[in-house]
C-alpha cells in the first residue's frame, strides 16, 4: 500500500518529529501541570494521543515495502 506517495524517509522523518514532540511533553508537562499551565487529565490525554501517534506511525513504516 502506497501512502499519498510517501517515502519510507519521510515516514521516519515525521516518526522522528513525533518521538521528539513526545520526549518535550514527558519533560514539559510535569513542571507545567504543577505550575498550574496544565491540568494532569489535560496531560495525560495529550500525552496518550502523541503516543498513540507514534505507535501508528511505527505500524505505517512496518507496513511500506523498504526499498534496498
Amino acid at each position: 500500500m502506497k501512502l499519498l506517495n510517501t517515502s519510507v524517509t519521510q515516514i521516519e522523518e515525521a516518526l522522528g518529529e513525533i518521538s521528539r514532540e513526545r520526549e518535550l511533553r514527558e519533560r514539559c508537562y510535569p513542571r507545567w501541570t504543577s505550575e498550574g499551565k496544565l491540568s494532569k487529565i489535560d496531560a495525560k490525554d495529550r500525552l496518550r494521543r502523541i503516543i498513540y501517534a507514534e505507535e501508528l506511525l511505527v505500524l505505517v513504516l512496518d507496513s511500506v515495502p523498504h526499498e534496498p
